[in-house]
């Protein structure tokens, strides 16, 4: 629900590009965007690895906690 700003999602778009997690790639200028051409992303294997042991640490950190959110 929250809005973010293009330039912090780029900074860290370029952030995880230079871990190695990302490729960045440019397309093709567009008359439809002033000339300007796109960068497209994808997810490296390092990316991959590193977003997979993300996920298995959040459902560590939460497995068992479940109660916390319960009323009473």
């Amino acid at each position: 629900g929250r809005s973010v700003s293009r330039s912090v999602a780029y900074v860290t778009l370029e952030r995880m590009a230079e871990k190695g997690y990302l490729t960045a790639r440019m397309g093709e200028p567009s008359p439809r965007r002033g000339g300007k051409a796109k960068r497209f992303y994808s997810l490296t294997p390092a990316g991959r690895e590193a977003l997979l042991e993300s996920g298995r640490a959040y459902r560590q950190l939460w497995t068992g906690r479940e109660h916390l959110l319960e009323d009473g």
